[in-house]
């Protein structure tokens, strides 16, 4: 989808179901500058924008902070795909409501030292790399107490795991926790199928173990007391997860493992509250 002349993002704002960030969100935010830049910016690894030939690309991921994965985006400066060009360069990678002051940064310094004619690819190679760390540096940065609200995406009025979640208009202020269970596994889902893709199988199993523990929380927090098989079987995956051997077909096999566990356990889990809701699906896609 083109918004304006000179960004391109997915060809819908339907945010596909491997798809970290909401680019479409991002993408009507942002200019090229005076300068008119070329920017491309993609939500998932499958890069159907190419955002590494962009002059400015960004990339969505799922980055964790303090325990916490929170929406971002891999800075990517000066790619070309003409003839001649070249792909950009990884640069600081930002949670994903700072893209937007990232770019702007950006274009505005590239407009204020830019020679001539000079193309922001060739900018970007007369500079050393450590500057864009520093100008991007305290957008990288998030403390503890930042983390609640740059969890929610842009598009997003809330974050996934944010507890204020109904089980319905007429039902007073009840918290369906077991709604924000699903909610949270289907971001864990699409987090841990990106990784895996990008070979990151570390980060990729740190995802089924939280998927894991925020179904025993859901359910704790709705006192309802867990099957002692549903306990045997949350054990038995968490051990092999924490021992995996780093092979992906393993991971995947525990993944779908995983997904079955959690929509077992969340099934059941309605059937003895008295009140129906989402099955997650994400995990193993």
């Amino acid at each position: 989808m083109a918004l304006g002349p000179t960004t391109v993002t997915e060809a819908s704002r339907t945010i596909s179901a491997t798809g970290i960030t909401g680019s479409p969100f991002l993408a009507e935010t942002l200019s090229g500058g005076r300068s008119d830049l070329r920017i491309r910016v993609n939500g998932c690894q499958n890069s159907c924008a190419q955002s590494d030939t962009g002059d400015l690309g960004f990339y969505g991921v799922a980055k964790r902070h303090h325990g916490r994965l929170v929406p971002s985006y891999v800075v990517q400066l000066g790619g070309d795909g003409t003839a001649g060009g070249g792909l950009g360069e990884d640069g600081p990678t930002v949670p994903a409501q700072r893209a937007g002051e990232a770019a702007r940064r950006l274009t505005a310094l590239f407009d204020a030292e830019r020679e001539g004619d000079e193309t922001f690819r060739t900018w970007r190679l007369r500079q050393d790399t450590a500057r864009f760390d520093d100008l991007l540096a305290d957008l990288v940065e998030v403390s503890g107490a930042q983390v609640a609200s740059l969890s929610a995406d842009l598009g997003s009025r809330e974050a996934f795991a944010v507890e204020t979640v109904g089980i319905g208009e007429c039902a007073g202020a009840g918290v369906d926790h077991l709604a924000l269970a699903e909610a949270e596994l289907i971001y864990q889902g699409n987090s841990r199928f990106a990784f895996a893709q990008a070979g990151e199988l570390g980060e990729a199993d740190r995802c089924l173990t939280t998927a894991l523990d925020t179904v025993l929380d859901a359910l704790q927090k709705e006192s309802i007391e867990p099957l002692p098989d549903t306990l045997a079987a949350h054990a038995t995956l968490r051990s092999a997860i924490e021992s995996g051997s780093g092979d992906f077909d393993a991971h995947v096999a525990l993944a779908e493992q995983v997904k079955r566990w959690s929509e077992e356990t969340l099934t059941d889990a309605r059937e003895r509250s008295g009140y129906g809701g989402l099955v997650p699906t994400a995990l193993a896609s």
